[in-house]
């Protein structure tokens, strides 16, 4: 009896197990028939995607092949095949650049444009040719010429040039215009003639100096800020420095007259007797040599030149009355008058 019951369950235990084997199969082949689809689709995908970047990342240029029919027998050979060119802005733009810098090059080095001499307009006492030395380095193409230097050069140089403009003239010139300072007098010294015009500036003389107050002295024109040659390596380090802190403009560059020596000249010139010559000595001041053969100096202040004048003619009529000819009368001080006799 338990041998029957045992087969009996048996039985039952292999239908369920008939009956529950192919909906589980089912199940289960169907989702992964359909997860091995969606995989296979994923990756097949993701190849094709990758592959066709890397082949267009790393493909090289299409080339057009050649196949070059050797004989009527049907054999061909093929040539080397070659680039497939397309147009490009690039390569517009590079050609141009290219151009540009070739013709750059050939206007730098064309002989017609070097730079020889200067024309120079609005000065009478001075030519090219003065200027000349200030192309020394600067004998180029007129496209490389720096104007603000030449007239920087033109400031050192020329410092008694006013209004100085520099321009650049095809194919060759460089235009220098400037005006000339005009003088009122002339020193006279034992060293050399310098010019003075109204504002005190120094000039080297140029031409004749018709109808020039004439100063005869035994020194040079004093001056207003005195200057000097750097005596030693810390003396020219010192000057170069203070010039890059402070440029000087061109009044301050060119040399100046002390005022007050040149409004005791022209001063004096109006009070000059017929015939005397306008004398300046640097402790008695200004003064005229006498067409007596004398000389008299009245000093630098000439506030009360009036007083000094009366004070003269005193002193001269008494020396006079005596029969002395004095060599120098000085009236410099009115409290302590004096004279020199040979």
């Amino acid at each position: 009896m338990n041998w029957l019951k045992k087969g009996a369950q048996m039985n039952r235990s292999e239908k369920l197990r008939q009956k529950r084997q192919p909906a589980a199969q089912t199940r289960s082949a169907v989702p992964a028939a359909a997860a091995s689809r969606l995989a296979a689709d994923r990756v097949v995908a993701r190849r094709a995607s990758t592959s066709a970047e890397n082949r267009h990342s790393v493909g090289t240029q299409p080339r057009r092949k050649v196949v070059y029919s050797v004989g009527a027998n049907g054999v061909e050979t093929r040539l080397p095949a070659l680039p497939i060119l397309r147009f490009s802005w690039q390569w517009v733009s590079g050609i141009l650049t290219i151009l540009l810098l070739m013709f750059i090059i050939v206007l730098v080095n064309t002989p017609i444009f070097k730079v020889n001499s200067f024309e120079v307009h609005g000065l009478s006492t001075y030519s090219s040719a003065d200027f000349n030395p200030l192309l020394n380095g600067r004998r180029d193409s007129i496209f490389l010429v720096n104007t603000n230097e030449i007239f920087d050069s033109i400031l050192v140089a020329f410092p008694e040039l006013v209004g100085s403009q520099v321009e650049i003239g095809l194919p060759n010139r460089i235009v220098i215009t400037a005006a000339e300072r005009k003088p009122v007098v002339l020193w006279h010294s034992s060293t050399g003639d310098y010019w003075i015009d109204a504002e005190g500036v120094i000039l080297a003389p140029r031409g004749e100096g018709s109808g020039l107050l004439t100063i005869e002295s035994a020194s040079l024109p004093p001056l207003l800020v005195e200057r000097h040659d750097p005596r030693n390596f810390t003396e020219h380090v010192t000057m170069v420095f203070e010039r890059k802190e402070r440029p000087s403009n061109p009044s301050e560059r060119a040399a100046h007259i002390r005022p007050e020596v040149l409004e005791s000249a022209l001063q004096m010139n109006s009070l000059l007797p017929q015939g005397a010559t306008l004398l300046y000595d640097s402790v008695s001041g200004m003064g005229w040599r006498d067409p007596g053969g004398w000389e008299v100096y009245f000093g630098n202040d000439l506030s009360n030149i009036q007083m000094k004048l009366v004070m003269y003619q005193v002193i001269l009529g008494r020396l006079q009355e005596l029969g002395i000819s004095p060599e120098m009368i000085s009236v410099e001080h009115v409290d302590a008058p004096y004279y020199r006799m040979e």
